[in-house]
C-alpha cells in the first residue's frame, strides 16, 4: 500500500485535482492530508515529516495539492514497479533532463490539470 502525503493550503484545488483523481484508483492507498491554510507548519519539512509519521503504507508518496494522477492504475502500477527493485531507497516520478530544457513525467498539476512536461 502507499501512504500519499499532501500538505495543502488551498482545500478546493486538493479536492479538484489530487482527490479527484485518487477517487477511481485500482490499488488500495492511504491520503494523509495536512492543512497548512494558516501557515500552521513553519516549514515544508516538517510538515511531511509530520506526515510521514502518520504513514502506515509500505510506500511513502510525497505530492502536491494540484497534482492529478494519470490514469487509474497509476498507484498500481507505481507499486509493482517498486516492489521488483532491488534495496529500493526512493524514487521520482518526474525530472529534468541535465542536457535538456524539459521535464518529462506522465502526471498533471494546476487548475485546469495539464502535464508538466512532454510525455
Amino acid at each position: 500500500m502507499i501512504s500519499i502525503v499532501c500538505v495543502y493550503d488551498n482545500g478546493q484545488i486538493l479536492t479538484d485535482c489530487l482527490q479527484k483523481s485518487l477517487i477511481n484508483q485500482t490499488a488500495k492507498f492511504e491520503l494523509i492530508k495536512l492543512d497548512n491554510s494558516k501557515g500552521q507548519f513553519e516549514s515544508a519539512a516538517k510538515a511531511l515529516n509530520c506526515g510521514g509519521k502518520k504513514a502506515k503504507g509500505k510506500y511513502l508518496m510525497f505530492v502536491h495539492q494540484d497534482v492529478s494522477l494519470f490514469s487509474n492504475t497509476w498507484l498500481e502500477e507505481a507499486e509493482k514497479i517498486l516492489d521488483k527493485l532491488p534495496n529500493f531507497g526512493n524514487a521520482g516520478v518526474a525530472g529534468r533532463s541535465k542536457h535538456e530544457d524539459l521535464i518529462i513525467t506522465q502526471i498533471k498539476h494546476g487548475n485546469p490539470p495539464r502535464f508538466a512536461g512532454k510525455m
